[in-house]
């Protein structure tokens, strides 16, 4: 049985532990946060064994096999690196750091000492993703022409709030436009040519980013915003058929495909609320005892980073 951690108690750390739930190998041992008594409400609701009252307490604990870090996105180096540090695996939620310098030195640490270290990415592990995968490697419908992903909505106009707020990592790329970044990279790798364009908040974060990537014999469009309700879908052309991931395309959905005049909908079974499969990946890998993986590997959450803070830069140069 592989014993969890929780580093920062918010609404996803929620939606985590409840698929967590449908993991056989797997159950939530210890939580902490900045506040004891969300700490205390959250063990109760999940059936917590422990309350840590310090995230280095639970760090050393000896009953921890992996933690979660799911605390806001300027903490994400720091309590990452506490738990490399004492020895504890990690899997720790997007973006693993806000600047490429700082995920190049966590996962070097994190080799150095043996230890797991993953980006959450939960959509990486999806049967959606599996299926444009196969359907990609297998060319059944040819290859694909051009994507078009967008993930967008209305934020709240909250510049101390975790979305607006520079000092918390907030921004939209870090928040949601690394979902479109990571499938049009897994799908058609880098593009030859990347053009974007970014609205910036009066607190000085991206709040809606237009790119269109280009490459050999393909092109991507993404757009994220917290400015405006997007359709939230991925729409893939192959060369014989166009693939739908409907909203909210990166959350467990349907799919459907849309050839010789027909649209059907892909018998994808789905199981728990989504969050399972990343926490059985993680799971199973190091009941196995193994500290390295190629699914999501280091190389494409570097590459994601280092896109997001090469077009930040360079929009901020162009204000």
């Amino acid at each position: 049985m592989i014993k969890w951690g929780i580093i920062g108690l918010g609404k996803i750390a929620h939606k985590f532990t409840e698929g967590l739930n449908y993991v056989p190998n797997a159950e939530l041992y210890g939580v902490a946060s900045s506040k004891i008594n969300r700490a205390k409400e959250f063990a109760q609701k999940h059936k917590a064994q422990k309350v840590f009252e310090s995230y280095e307490a639970l760090a050393g604990s000896d009953n921890i096999d992996v933690i979660y870090i799911a605390s806001y996105n300027h903490l994400h180096f720091e309590h990452a690196k506490l738990c490399i540090e004492h020895g504890k695996h990690v899997l720790c939620e997007k973006p693993l750091t806000t600047s490429l310098a700082k995920s190049k030195e966590l996962f070097s640490l994190a080799k150095k000492q043996n230890i797991f270290l993953m980006e959450a990415l939960w959509t990486r592990f999806h049967p959606s993703i599996a299926y444009l995968e196969d359907l990609v490697q297998s060319k059944l419908y040819g290859a694909i022409q051009h994507i078009d992903v967008s993930f967008g909505f209305i934020a709240p106009e909250d510049p101390k709030g975790r979305l607006l707020n520079p000092e918390l990592g907030g921004g939209a790329l870090f928040d949601i436009g690394i979902y479109p970044l990571f499938l049009i990279q897994l799908l058609l790798g880098l593009p030859v040519k990347s053009d974007f364009k970014v609205t910036w908040s009066p607190s000085n974060v991206d709040v809606h980013t237009t790119i269109r990537n280009t490459y050999p014999s393909a092109t991507a469009d993404i757009t994220c915003s917290f400015n405006e309700e997007l359709p939230n879908e991925a729409i893939i052309h192959f060369e014989k058929a166009t693939v739908t991931l409907k909203a909210l395309w990166h959350c467990p959905t349907d799919v459907f495909v849309s050839t010789e005049g027909k649209n059907q909908k892909v018998p994808i079974q789905w199981v728990g609320n989504g969050y399972n499969y990343e926490a059985a990946f993680v799971s199973d890998l190091l009941e196995k005892g193994k500290t390295t993986q190629t699914t999501l590997p280091d190389e494409l959450s570097l590459e994601l980073i280092k896109q997001i803070e090469v077009i930040l830069e360079n929009q901020r140069l162009s204000k």
